[in-house]
């Protein structure tokens, strides 16, 4: 459903049964009860923007290679003379070209 890195498709989870509907042993619990309420609120908030999905794994295995990791997932460049400003729209720096 989701591959790293990739942004993910927010709606597409939310309507996956086979994600959410977890069986009711006592082994699954702690993914019913723990993980997946958490995992429900964090796309609730935060859906409406771009979600990326890594691992920590992925990322140090980019930044030994010397690669930028976000630039990498998301095929933005960030160029010394730009920043973001928050919302997502690169700013220009004062005295940039």
């Amino acid at each position: 459903m989701v591959q790293q890195p990739e942004i993910v498709d927010v709606d597409r989870v939310f309507s996956a049964a086979c994600y959410w509907d977890v069986d009711e042993s006592s082994e699954s619990a702690w993914l019913r009860e723990r993980v997946l309420p958490k995992v429900r609120t964090f796309l609730q908030e935060h859906g409406e923007h771009s979600v990326l999905y890594v691992d920590e794994v992925w990322i140090y295995e980019r930044e030994e290679k010397g690669e930028k990791w976000l630039e990498v997932a998301t095929g933005y460049k960030n160029d010394e003379a730009s920043y973001s400003d928050g919302d997502d729209a690169p700013v220009q720096q004062p005295g940039g070209p």
